[in-house]
């Protein structure tokens, strides 16, 4: 199996749970008027359908290193492949793509349960996004951007949850296998759909 199969199978491990917390932003109530009227009781926000890059991170990976608090404060696109091949980035600046969900998994445990993650408005990112320095993967395969979430303004960032869990796995103040609740972004508190 080539890499980049492994690393795709490996990544859709979390689709599912991907889907779940992709609903909480994008899925909401109908007014009362359409619930009486129409028979409406749920609504898919915006108009039209809606497109979604997904981009997983392995906290194993990570975590030790004495940038992972930085990490979190960041997000990376793929800018250049040796082959030439059209990147992330690129694609990205040409018009493709409504969102890019951004998560952060345990990939060696194979539980697929999104421990942190932003959900990133590209139009937002596209209008507002400058030259950043680009740094080459580990195995040269290719080179991408690290973008901080601050450098945007705050509207780049639909939606975020779990970060203070991967904070205290950093710290050292819970184990790794620690089952935690996401808090999104609008203050509510669910525990993990597994």
């Amino acid at each position: 199996m080539s890499d980049w199969k492994r690393d795709l199978k490996r990544a859709n491990q979390f689709l599912p749970h991907v889907k779940r917390l992709l609903g909480l932003h994008l899925i909401g109530e109908a007014s009362i008027e359409m619930d009486q009227k129409q028979a409406v009781d749920l609504i898919v926000l915006g108009i039209g359908s809606h497109k979604i890059g997904v981009r997983m991170r392995d906290i194993k990976r990570y975590r030790h290193g004495p940038n992972f608090l930085r990490y979190l404060q960041e997000f990376t696109i793929r800018c250049d492949r040796p082959s030439g091949t059209s990147t992330e980035l690129e694609k990205i600046l040409n018009g493709f793509g409504d969102y890019i969900f951004y998560g952060w998994g345990w990939f060696e445990r194979g539980d697929g349960v999104v421990r942190a993650y932003y959900l990133i408005d590209l139009t937002v990112f596209r209008a507002t996004y400058k030259a950043q320095p680009r740094f080459n993967n580990h195995d040269r395969s290719s080179a991408f951007v690290a973008c901080r979430v601050a450098d945007f303004p705050a509207s780049l960032i639909i939606a975020q949850g779990g970060f203070d869990y991967l904070r205290r796995v950093f710290k050292g103040t819970i184990r790794e296998a620690t089952p935690e609740p996401v808090v999104a972004s609008d203050g509510q508190s669910w525990m993990w759909v597994e």
